[in-house]
Order: C-alpha cells, then sequence, then structure tokens
C-alpha cells in the first residue's frame, strides 16, 4: 500500500495502533522496574541468608564437646540441641538455594521483557514512520 493511498479511517486505525502499542510498552517498563526492585531485594536477601549460614557454620566448627562425662539425660539434651543446630544450618542452605534458583528466572524473565520492550519499540518506529509519510 502506498502511503499516498492511505485513507482517513486507516491513518485512525495506525495512529490506534501507535497508542495500544505505547501502552503496552509502558506497562512492560513498569513490570521491568518491579521486577528490578524484587532482583534487588532477592539479592539483598541472599546476602543475609548467607551471611547468616556462615554464622551457624562458624558457630557448629567452634561447638566443643562436654569435657566431662554426660549424664543420659544431658546427653540427650545435648545431641537434640546440636540437632537443632545442623538442621538450622541445613534449612538456611536450602533457603539460599531456593533464593539463587528464583534470582535466575527473573533474571531470565528480565532479558525477554527488554527484548520484547526493544522489538516493540523498533515496530513502533516502523509503524510512525508510516504514519508520517
Amino acid at each position: 500500500m502506498n502511503p499516498s493511498q492511505l485513507t482517513a479511517k486507516d491513518e485512525q486505525l495506525l495512529q490506534r495502533l501507535l497508542a495500544i502499542r505505547s501502552d503496552k510498552e509502558a506497562k512492560l517498563r513498569r513490570e521491568l522496574a518491579l521486577h528490578r526492585q524484587k532482583f534487588r531485594e532477592l539479592l539483598d536477601r541472599q546476602i543475609l541468608i548467607n551471611l547468616e549460614r556462615q554464622a551457624q557454620t562458624n558457630r557448629l566448627r567452634l561447638q566443643q564437646m562436654p569435657e566431662q562425662i554426660l549424664t543420659p539425660t544431658e546427653l540427650i539434651t545435648f545431641k537434640l540441641t546440636l540437632m537443632k543446630e545442623y538442621q538450622k544450618e541445613r534449612t538456611l542452605a536450602e533457603t539460599a538455594e531456593m533464593l539463587v534458583i528464583e534470582k535466575e528466572q527473573l533474571e531470565s524473565t528480565m532479558v525477554h521483557m527488554q527484548q520484547a520492550i526493544l522489538q516493540l519499540v523498533k515496530s513502533q518506529q516502523k509503524l510512525q514512520e508510516v504514519v508520517d509519510e
């Protein structure tokens, strides 16, 4: 179709398409900004979890065995305490791993959104050139 053959209705349709695509681009940019904020929050949380896990690991390494013989009750208490500490470290490790996975998924989503925005901007520019002619 030649630009000189565009009717008023065609121009209105093209303008409407530009407006819709502009709205879609704005929406994608807002979502991308929210994803970036969530990514920063995940990164901060991951750092805190890793620091807490490191502190827990250090506490376990420095755990002293009792110097005197323990009574059966004291031995059970000692074992339960030690077990809880190891379980806490394991939970922190699992949480850290989940955060890494979630962060990678979010990063992938952000890359796809950026590509979609770029593609949308390019198509808008082409459409705008047609409208301007």
